[in-house]
């Protein structure tokens, strides 16, 4: 949380000054950006109270990875869900084209523009196609993450730390596995860096060698996208162009003062963000999938591809006083959930924890609110459930 938070108000506006103020949305921006500076500030007033509000720690008491019973049941878990995926992938092989090695980072000028959307749009044939299709995008999303933490269990538990030099290729699987969200590989592959530190015991200090490793990718990964286009941009114009837009800059805050006020177009999209966390929420609700609020917020900016910004889309939805309602509950879990993990022994537990941690921490500073509360329900929801039916809480006399 404040690392993110240090980029996005102290680094990002450095760069914007030395950049000349590169601005990824120009429609009514001068006019905007001094009410989304003081609309950030207010922001950053309100996760503060939230981190310093004083919260009971309750971690449960659950079973662990080394009681032979609840092992054999995530197997039989991991088998079945193996299973499933393998069924559904090979009734709709085409989700696969969204996803590639992280070696196409280096030679494809639109390695990040594949979407699963546009995958499902163009090879849905069928209902049954399309309910392939889309069943495939909610479950690789759960698959890529908690198999290979499963592999990482299942080795420390079988072999002790016999297999540990074997075990970091599991480490980096998320970068041979990359879907159009380079951001998920990334935090992917720091989730089980630590989830194997923590079975495999590096000899460093806990977090300095993942933040470090995590950090060296991140600037591989732009290095690399920047020499693909350098023709088109300057390095520091790219670098101030890809702060602003990742990390919620003034100039993204400032474009959801220019979307229409009608209550009912607040409403309506204010409840989407809610629905779409849902799986299948189109088919279930009767949603267009054209009428998300990115698109919505792109369409009224006249631009592409930015993220709606949490406390912008807040102060769209409740009202400047009551923006940062989102950033304050993000932020609460973010502490709360951050804490858990510290405290939490079963390496399934620690990886829901983190995970919840972290992506309320970007759900504030990257990510926006529909992104957020997706990846809640859709993709941490159901690796809890596994973990749960695995590896219940221990009741008494157990």
């Amino acid at each position: 949380m404040f690392i993110l938070q240090f980029i996005r108000l102290v680094v990002t506006p450095i760069f914007l000054v030395l950049g000349g103020y590169h601005e990824v949305i120009t429609y009514k921006a001068s006019e905007n950006t001094p009410l989304a500076s003081v609309l950030m500030l207010y922001e950053t007033l309100w996760i503060m109270l939230a981190l310093k509000i004083k919260t009971k720690l309750n971690i449960p008491f659950v079973h662990g990875i080394m009681e032979r019973k609840f092992n054999r049941r995530m197997s039989f878990l991991m088998l079945l869900i193996m299973a499933i995926t393998a069924g559904i992938c090979f009734s709709a092989p085409e989700i696969l084209q969204n996803y590639r090695t992280i070696a196409g980072v280096f030679t494809e000028a639109d390695y990040t523009s594949v979407e699963q959307s546009f995958i499902v749009e163009a090879y849905a044939t069928g209902f049954f196609k399309k309910l392939m299709l889309v069943s495939a995008n909610y479950i690789l999303k759960v698959v890529r993450i908690l198999v290979p933490t499963y592999l990482l269990v299942w080795s420390y538990v079988k072999f002790g730390k016999k297999l540990r030099i074997l075990m970091l290729l599991v480490v980096i699987s998320p970068f041979l596995f990359v879907d159009g969200a380079i951001a998920r590989s990334i935090y992917f592959t720091l989730f089980l860096l630590l989830t194997y530190d923590y079975l495999f015991q590096m000899n460093k200090k806990k977090l300095y060698a993942p933040a470090i490793l995590a950090g060296i990718m991140v600037v591989v990964y732009f290095g690399a996208r920047y020499m693909v286009i350098s023709n088109t941009i300057t390095l520091t114009d790219y670098i101030s162009d890809k702060l602003v837009d990742y990390f919620a800059g003034a100039n993204i805050v400032a474009a959801s003062f220019n979307l229409p006020t009608g209550l009912f177009t607040r409403f309506h999209y204010f409840i989407g963000d809610i629905l779409r966390a849902i799986p299948f929420a189109n088919t279930l609700f009767g949603l267009d999938s054209g009428d998300t609020s990115a698109i919505f917020f792109n369409a009224q900016n006249m631009t592409g591809g930015a993220i709606p910004t949490t406390i912008g889309m807040g102060a769209y939805y409740f009202g400047v006083f009551l923006a940062p309602v989102y950033s304050f509950i993000f932020a609460l879990l973010c502490k709360n959930y951050g804490r858990k993990y510290l405290y939490a022994k079963n390496p399934y537990y620690r990886l829901v924890y983190l995970y919840i941690s972290f992506i309320c921490a970007l759900g504030i500073t990257m990510y926006n609110i529909e992104i957020t509360l997706a990846t809640l329900v859709q993709v941490i929801f159901p690796i809890y459930i596994v973990t749960r039916l695995a590896y219940p809480k221990i009741k008494r006399g157990d």
